[in-house]
């Protein structure tokens, strides 16, 4: 498991069957602090969690 921050959201215009109803989010994994490391990546929001 990651553990990320939120730093926005996307859209899709084709998605998958599986994922029709669900959020796309812009997340970034972060350190032990906090901090932001690595690149930013898509993420499902399927808990409804948002920003």
């Amino acid at each position: 498991m990651l553990i990320a921050r939120v730093i926005g959201t996307t859209v899709s215009t084709v998605k998958d069957e599986k994922l029709t109803g669900r959020k796309l989010l812009i997340v970034r994994q972060t350190d032990e602090h906090g901090e932001a490391v690595g690149k930013p990546f898509v993420a499902v929001d399927t808990v409804d969690a948002g920003v």
